[in-house]
């Protein structure tokens, strides 16, 4: 009877003796419970273990790890569930690739149906030797901005990690915003280190707009973005409609330097002037014409128009007409203008030059600076333009232009370039080109303010259109910002200009 029982036994393999116990638990153990990386350095990864083990009388259910924390830390097999018979054990990989600067923290978590430790941390702790993009601001709202104002906002790129930054592109996906910088890409920033660069808002339109400013670098963390938006404000709007005029009167006043280095230069002058009235007949008939080279500032050869017997040469020798041995002003121009200028009233030498309405065009002739301040210290350039303002109706019909030394050839055109700059006109070399075509430029300069619109309103200037007798004009035309007017280059008598524009207001300050 014994003999049966024992080969019973046998025929299960002794199973019955080596299975747990009915009230048998699982158990776990984590070893280490602390990871620990230090110095790691950007684009390197170090990988450290922690191993789980089943310590219980029953099999051991890991329902998986998770890792919360920063980012730096990752489970290269995710984590995953798996099964540990009693003494068994698994190590579980811990993978640190630093994507932010200095000391970094995490916990790995391991669930298991260990009934007295469900949950047991890993702390992680490592140290990470990176380079960090922090862009300021990293969004900026320009607010509601007129049309025809503009704001700009400053951006700053610093480095805030522990080892070198390169910046190598810069890509701005932008809508009505502009990005400018100073110093070219690669930019490479130590430690703290920083450039700048500027982001720009000058709404042309109403409407809302945005920018994506994408930053490329070393950064382990990728491509960085800042952002900025704005809203355009429509303006009021203008409409302003002018007839252009028939034989317009032109006002030409020449004054020419006559000291001695002048000599070939007025020769070439006059021998040219023929370019000058081939030009400017061609749009009017009502132009006059006075030479002025001395002290007394009276018109050489008496006021020159079309009617004028001999012309030419009456113009060529108004042109050199003086010596310098008996000019004090000879180089002086500006003084001798608003002597000539004084001459044009009631029984003066000059009676008769000046029309209401018409263009003034002082053209000078010269190889030196402007000297009158050298015999009184008031009269500077800006000194006489009033003077010479009160002869015309409007500050828009004053132009001064010069055949000057624009090239240092001798000693410059101080004073003229001055106020040539300031009432729009033609600054032209003396030292080089020839005279027909600085003439003819001068001729065609003397016609543009006979095409110039002063407008009633400071236009928004990329709002500006212009019809001509109602056809729109895509070229042809230009805004002139000092005299708030639009010019054509050329127009039929009579025809009708109409110009409409979004009209500027208080920009903020």
């Amino acid at each position: 009877m014994m003999t049966l029982l024992l080969l019973g036994c046998s025929d299960t393999g002794l199973s019955a003796l080596t299975k747990a116990p009915v009230d048998a638990l699982p158990g776990i153990s984590v070893s280490p419970t602390r990871l620990d990386f230090w110095g790691v350095t950007s684009g390197d990864a170090t990988s450290l273990p922690f191993t789980v083990t089943s310590v219980g009388e029953a099999s051991l259910r890991v329902e998986g790890v998770t890792l919360s924390g920063d980012g730096s830390f990752t489970l290269p097999d995710g984590g995953a569930s798996f099964d540990l018979l009693p003494g068994e054990s698994r190590e579980i990989s811990v993978v640190f690739a630093p994507l932010t600067p200095g000391e970094l923290t995490a916990q790995a978590t391991v669930t298991s149906d260990d009934p007295d430790a469900p949950e047991v941390l890993v702390d992680l702790l490592g140290d990470g030797r990176v380079p960090s993009l922090a862009i300021s601001p990293e969004s900026w709202d320009f607010g509601v901005l007129p049309l025809g104002c503009t704001d700009d906002v400053a951006l700053t790129f610093q480095n805030v990690g522990n080892v070198d930054l390169v910046v190598d592109a810069l890509d701005f996906d932008a809508e009505g915003l502009t990005l400018a910088y100073g110093t070219p890409l690669p930019w490479t920033l130590a430690p703290y280190a920083y450039e700048t660069a500027s982001v720009t808002f000058a709404p042309a339109a109403p409407g809302t707009v945005s920018s994506l400013l994408s930053v490329t670098s070393n950064d382990p963390r990728g491509v960085v973005t800042a952002s900025q938006s704005g809203e355009g404000l429509d303006a009021d709007r203008g409409t302003d409609v002018f007839v252009t005029p028939t034989d317009p009167p032109v006002d030409v006043l020449f004054a020419i330097d006559r000291s001695a280095s002048m000599d070939d230069d007025a020769a070439g002058l006059g021998g040219a002037f023929s370019s000058f009235i081939d030009t400017i007949d061609v749009a009017t008939s009502g132009w006059r014409i006075a030479v002025v080279t001395t002290d007394e500032g009276c018109a050489n050869g008496g006021i020159l128009t079309e009617d004028t017997p001999d012309l030419a040469e009456t113009f060529s020798a108004a042109v050199r007409y003086g010596d310098e041995r008996d000019i004090v002003y000879d180089e002086a121009l500006f003084q001798i203008v608003d002597t000539a200028l004084r001459e044009t009233a009631a029984g003066g030498c000059n009676e008769g030059f000046l029309r209401d309405g018409a263009l003034l065009h002082v053209i000078v002739v010269s190889d030196e600076p402007e000297r009158s301040s050298e015999l009184a210290s008031a009269w500077t350039w800006d000194f006489f333009l009033p003077r010479y303002e009160a002869y015309v109706a409007s500050p828009s019909l004053l132009e001064i232009s010069g055949i000057v030394d624009t090239d240092g050839c001798n000693e410059g055109d101080d004073g003229y370039a001055q106020a040539i700059a300031a009432t729009g006109g033609e600054r032209l070399s003396i030292c080089s080109g020839d005279w027909a075509s600085r003439l003819a430029t001068l001729a065609s300069a003397s016609l543009g303010y006979t095409f110039t619109f002063p407008l009633d309103a400071t236009p928004v200037e990329a709002s500006l259109a212009v019809t001509l007798d109602g056809a729109p004009l895509t070229g042809g035309w230009r805004y002139n910002a000092t005299l708030n007017a639009v010019v054509l280059d050329a127009a039929a008598p009579g025809s009708t200009v109409e110009v409409t524009y979004a009209i500027a207001t208080s920009c903020p300050s």
